[in-house]
């Protein structure tokens, strides 16, 4: 008799694809006492946590220095500054209800009136030249039109200088 080998399907294929690398063990949690600290002790600087866990120094070094251990601390950054965002915005709005300190009381109000004025964007900044025509009108007209303007190679040049159309 012969046997005849059956063709798997594709779903039962091993996933070839490389698998995330995440910290383990005791760099784990010496990472965590980075940024949340332990029940005896408040966040800790990377030698003291590594110490805490039983980790040279040097070997928290060296881990420090790979990507997904970077990855991983600003994972953990990430969300720790959104749980202190929503305590900070609870916090500063006690202090602007509180009548003991009334200089802490309009500090936390102009904090709490000024946020999200700043527009959020995950644009990247680019080299560029930004060029801003017009402008108050008072430092305008301190300029005269003849007045000179001295450049890289110290000769004048003449502030009624138009840029040609550039359209």
């Amino acid at each position: 008799m012969r046997c005849r080998a059956r063709a798997r399907p594709l779903h039962h294929m091993p996933d070839t694809r490389p698998r995330r690398l995440r910290p383990r063990g005791k760099l784990r949690r010496a990472l965590d006492a980075m940024i949340w600290g332990t029940e005896t002790h408040g966040a800790m600087t990377y030698d003291e946590a590594a110490r805490s866990v039983g980790m040279t120094t040097r070997a928290m070094r060296k881990a420090l220095d790979k990507p997904h251990v970077q990855q991983h601390l600003r994972e953990q950054r990430h969300v720790l500054r959104t749980t202190l965002s929503a305590r900070t915005l609870s916090r500063l709005a006690e202090l602007r209800d509180q009548d003991d300190n009334r200089n802490a009381a309009v500090a936390a109000a102009r904090a709490l009136e000024g946020l999200g004025d700043e527009p959020v964007t995950n644009t990247p900044h680019r080299p560029g030249v930004v060029i801003v025509i017009g402008g108050p009108a008072r430092e305008l007209a301190q300029i005269p039109p003849t007045a000179s303007i001295p450049i890289d190679d110290d000769s004048p040049v003449p502030a009624s200088v138009v840029l040609p159309n550039l359209r």
